[in-house]
């Protein structure tokens, strides 16, 4: 069974009739993780666009993926929404055509809200301040992005050639996914109960006690990207279909950048700080060694949680070091 991963930098499911073309194109400008307009296709596309009615389609489109991979690869790779990022820069424009001299009422049509009302609930909501407040504050610049809060001193990083690892996991229902931040859906299955495998099934996949592995993955019989959780099962288990509502990922063999924090988690009952550890984690790589290490990162692999005895790791896929 194949798949595209969706976790982190995973896999995406180019579509429309250059995909491939598009898809190659993108690789090879690493348009994703650069979070400054003037450096990053996405952005500049995106800022080009603020002040018409396009929507996620139009976008998704522009970078040949669907509208459904390219608002998760967004939210995955910049930490926000891209309902939030538009919203926020348009608010952030209309402000500066303010102080340019432009009235209320225009500022808020050319940036697509109803009327001035509108616009000022929506920027005190996001800013937490009046639109009169930021105007007379000459440094504002409006914050685009979410700040992150990690401590960089308990993460540890090691670089290792994983050999290819099997995984039989079972559909999370999550509510809301694609609305939702990044670090909300990080560990979510930690926040609420882990799927239920029965001592048959686990013997027919061949599971390893006390090794799983979570990770957004778009299966190919199915519509949309899914949170999989599920163990570690054993290479050339026993032939035959597998359990009903469950998937079978071969992650194959490849360099990852692997990332703990320091603390040991002890004890089962720990879970919350376990899920703590785990998001830590993602802020960090997502805020700070991704765009330091921008070149190296496969962008196309499999990134992916993994809970190990006590320990709780994200593992992040690298191109090969000759590329």
């Amino acid at each position: 069974m194949t798949g595209a991963g969706a976790a982190g930098c995973g896999h995406l499911e180019a579509t429309g009739r250059n995909a491939a073309e598009s898809g190659n194109r993108l690789r090879r400008q690493g348009i994703f993780m650069r979070k400054d307009p003037t450096q990053d296709s996405v952005l500049q596309y995106i800022d080009s666009i603020l002040d018409t009615d396009a929507d996620t389609g139009q976008i998704a489109r522009q970078f040949g993926f669907s509208p459904d991979h390219f608002r998760h690869r967004f939210s995955v790779d910049y930490g926000i929404s891209l309902a939030a990022y538009v919203r926020r820069r348009r608010l952030t424009r209309a402000v500066r055509e303010l102080r340019d001299g432009s009235t209320a009422e225009d500022a808020a049509h050319k940036y697509q809200f109803s009327g001035v009302a509108s616009m000022s609930k929506a920027f005190r909501k996001e800013f937490g301040c009046s639109m009169k407040q930021a105007l007379t504050e000459g440094d504002f610049a409006g914050q685009t992005f979410p700040c992150p809060e990690y401590d960089r001193e308990q993460v540890l990083v090691s670089i290792a050639e994983i050999p290819e690892l099997y995984m039989v996991g079972r559909p999370v229902e999550i509510g809301g996914a694609e609305a939702s931040e990044r670090l909300d859906r990080a560990a979510w299955w930690i926040d609420h109960s882990l799927p239920e495998f029965s001592e048959e099934e686990k013997q027919q996949i061949g599971a390893y006690q006390r090794d799983v592995i979570a990770m957004w993955y778009h299966p190919e019989e199915l519509p949309e990207i899914v949170y999989l959780v599920g163990p570690v099962v054993q290479p050339g288990r026993a032939a035959g279909p597998l359990p009903e509502g469950l998937i079978e990922v071969h992650i194959p063999k490849q360099r990852y950048a692997v990332f703990q924090v320091r603390r040991r988690v002890k004890a089962p009952g720990r879970q919350p700080e376990m899920a703590e550890d785990i998001r830590q984690l993602c802020r960090y790589i997502f805020w700070e060694w991704v765009p330091e290490h921008h070149a190296e990162t496969d962008k196309w692999g499999f990134t992916f949680e993994r809970y190990h005895e006590s320990k709780a790791m994200i593992y992040l896929p690298l191109l090969p070091e000759n590329v």
